[in-house]
């Protein structure tokens, strides 16, 4: 069952006040030392004058943004920032209708406003290299709608909750190695495309709603030193796959809900907890693999419906990484709790004797029977019997030949001899017969019937209450009619 878009809106749009501000005695002192005015007047040329922590030309204006906060803005509406310590948000700011225009405020006049929230004239915001920010503030750039661009510097250690939410963001973004906390929906329902953070990034806490509605972002690697993944953090976002840092050790409410391109993910043992609805309406996940430690139902949590409203059975396979011993009881629990209906398997994917060279990440289906190397799945003891293993490819045991053989992954069809991606479907001139595509002019072939361009046995009546589409980014969507 959906939760209802109305509590899902209240949730990731509560405010919170958590992100770290300057303390008074230190803001009190950078004040007295009047920054804006004198501290870099020796240093500035002829035709400059000081505008914060650098030189700006006299025909500038110099505008401040409250506390040390200072910047200049042209007509194009690119921001420079001048200062130190918070891009200040909107913690000492009221809402207010002043002269008609709403909007947060920190005094009783118009010019008082906050000067980036929800300014639809900022394009583009950029630091000083004389500056020395360490953290954007709760809501300060909060649905500015034309804002397309921003260059966090080295330094910054915090990222307010709301700070770029509803943002125009329409590119990639990188985290400084300095950041240690993104607040609660920092990023949500903007459209950035990708979050790099460096090796060295010292992040450890992304809150809730981080990324959530950020339905264009299909990049990002979550850092090592974060320990959770946050009740909806990635929930609406466009990745096909994640890996989830071993040290994490519980996974939220909705983390990952309508992820519509995530394909299959692999928990790692460290996890001990995942969330109700955590995968809920992934409607492109056909695997997942949980390590053996979920054996444990009484150190370990598996909420509610985390697979739910993924449509039908296309989550086909899941996987545990662990003991036989393990993941015999883990299949009963799972079994129990109704994750386990008919024509879903359950696999095993450790290793057993004589197969070092096991791994489950090249070869999707590669379990205990095989190991995997050089591209190749092997039948253990076994000489070689499959060919080499594709991005859209896996190999699986046949029964009926009784060996391994290669076919197109979940989420692909078989066309001509190649494997497609399932969400583009089989084109004009092909009708669709399970996971092939086959020739319209030849049909679907004895006892089947071709409907809207899939194929269905004689008397079977096609479900009219829902139906699987794309929309332009081929992103699979389920639509009721």
């Amino acid at each position: 069952m959906l939760i209802k878009n109305q509590e899902k809106r209240n949730f990731c749009l509560k405010r919170t006040s958590a992100i770290a501000t300057i303390p008074t005695l230190t803001l009190a002192l950078l004040l007295s030392l009047n920054l804006s005015t004198s501290w870099a007047a020796d240093s500035c040329k002829s035709d400059e004058k000081v505008c914060g922590t650098g030189c700006i030309a006299e025909s500038m204006e110099c505008k401040s943004c409250g506390g040390s906060c200072y910047y200049t803005q042209t007509t194009d509406g690119a921001v420079t920032l001048y200062g130190s310590g918070e891009v200040t948000g909107i913690d000492n700011y009221k809402w207010k209708t002043i002269d008609g225009v709403g909007g947060f405020y920190s005094g009783d006049t118009a010019d008082t406003k906050h000067p980036f929230n929800s300014n639809p004239d900022i394009t583009s915001v950029s630091f000083d290299s004389t500056s020395n920010f360490t953290s954007i503030g709760n809501d300060a750039f909060y649905s500015a709608s034309s804002l397309t661009s921003i260059t966090i510097p080295e330094g910054v250690t915090s990222i307010g909750s709301y700070a770029f939410s509803s943002a125009g963001l329409t590119e990639g973004i990188t985290i400084p190695d300095s950041v240690t906390k993104i607040g609660n929906s920092a990023f949500s329902n903007s459209r950035i495309t990708s979050v790099t953070f460096g090796d060295n990034s010292q992040l450890t806490s992304i809150g809730d709603c981080a990324f959530q509605g950020t339905y264009r972002l299909t990049n990002i690697t979550i850092p090592d030193g974060v320990t959770s993944i946050e009740p909806w953090t990635f929930s609406g976002s466009k990745f096909t796959s994640i890996t989830i840092p071993e040290g994490v050790t519980s996974i939220g409410d909705y983390a990952f809900q309508d992820t519509y391109n995530l394909k299959n993910i692999t928990i790692p043992k460290g996890v001990t907890s995942i969330g109700d609805y955590a995968f809920n309406n992934s409607l492109g996940l056909t695997s997942i693999t949980l390590p053996g430690s979920f054996a444990d139902s009484e150190n370990t949590n598996i909420g509610n419906n985390i697979f739910d409203n993924i449509y039908g059975l296309r989550l086909k396979e899941i996987n545990c990484a662990g003991t036989k011993e393990e993941c015999a009881t883990l299949e009963t629990r799972l079994s129990n709790l109704g994750y386990l209906p008919m024509g879903r398997t359950f696999n095993v994917v450790s290793p057993v004797s004589n197969c070092s060279s096991y791994t489950n990440s090249g070869c999707e289906a590669c379990y205990s029977k095989y190991a995997f190397t050089n591209g190749l799945c092997y039948a253990c003891g076994a000489e070689k019997n499959c060919h080499s293993c594709s991005e859209r490819e896996k190999c699986h045991w046949d029964e009926d030949v009784g060996m391994v053989v290669d076919a197109c992954r979940d989420g692909y069809l078989k066309k001509s001899g190649s494997c497609i991606w399932a969400g583009d479907g089989c084109g004009s001139g092909y009708v669709r017969k399970n996971t092939e595509c086959l020739s319209a002019e030849s049909g679907c072939g004895a006892g089947w019937r071709a409907v809207n361009g899939t194929c269905f046995r004689i008397g079977y009546t096609p479900p009219e209450a829902a139906e699987i589409t794309t929309d332009a980014d081929n992103t699979l969507l389920l639509r009721y009619k």
